[in-house]
């Protein structure tokens, strides 16, 4: 399936809703991500946070990244870059942040007064799909001789000479506004080579609710409707040894709609 069937895949899930008529005057990609993100939350929403001396930006454009990525990383970095997000809060530096997102809709760069978060994807055959803050999904039942593990982020490159190249999740459609982006993707099993496809899509939605607050929503679509992930984790992180600023959080799940 191409990445064009998926997006009008998604485009044939939504028809019956509300934002079908709005198409012709819309870009696509906004309609369908702002089709399923949630509004705001309560401490997100207009007058909940102070945005006085603040400013928030994005870009899709990369430039060079002022963090330090390890040697045999750092020449995938360009291929990995989606979109940038940051708040500059002149009014209060500490509250300052930059957000980078790979193709995959997930955070592989985080930036503040403690300088980068995320490791510097020093990781033999896992660089950039490992540690970063994504959502992964796991049917422990499917695992044998092949592991399944559906990453956010992308694959392990232990298929050579399949993957001797990095192979991340392909961007199925993103949209940035005024302090918010959302993005889609097809997740993949990470762990290769293997006999299970790849059957989730991911959606990730940043928000800069001001102060430094950053509000994040993820969302699952599982194509098949009998398959049933008995873990889902969110977020899969990597953080820096010394910058213990994330929780994981475990989610049995228990049916799939």
């Amino acid at each position: 399936m191409t990445i064009y069937n998926l997006k009008y895949a998604l485009l044939y899930i939504f028809a019956s809703s509300s934002f079908y008529s709005a198409i012709a005057s819309d870009d696509l990609d906004a309609v369908l991500l702002r089709d399923i993100m949630p509004s705001r939350g309560s401490k997100c929403e207009a007058g909940a946070n102070s945005y006085t001396g603040q400013t928030s930006s994005y870009t899709f454009q990369h430039y060079r990244s002022p963090a330090y990525w390890d040697p045999t990383a750092a020449p995938f970095e360009p291929q990995v870059f989606q979109a940038e997000m940051s708040n500059v809060n002149a009014a209060d530096p500490d509250k300052s942040w930059t957000i980078r997102v790979g193709s995959g809709g997930n955070i592989y760069s985080f930036r503040g007064p403690f300088f980068e978060a995320i490791p510097p994807q020093y990781h033999t055959d896992g660089e950039w799909v490992d540690e970063v803050t994504q959502s992964v999904a796991v049917n422990l039942a499917q695992n044998g001789d092949s592991d399944y593990y559906m990453h956010q982020a992308g694959i392990y490159t232990k298929d050579g000479p399949h993957t001797d190249q990095p192979f991340f999740s392909p961007s199925i459609a993103k949209h940035c506004s005024d302090k918010e982006c959302f993005f889609a993707s097809w997740g993949q099993q990470a762990h290769t080579p293997t006999k299970h496809i790849s059957n989730t899509i991911y959606f990730n939605g940043y928000r800069d609710c001001g102060d430094g607050i950053i509000e994040f929503t993820t969302i699952f679509i599982i194509q098949l409707i009998h398959l049933i992930y008995t873990l889902i984790i969110t977020t899969h992180h990597g953080v820096e040894r010394d910058l213990r600023i994330f929780e994981t959080f475990l989610f049995p799940l228990q049916t799939v709609a």
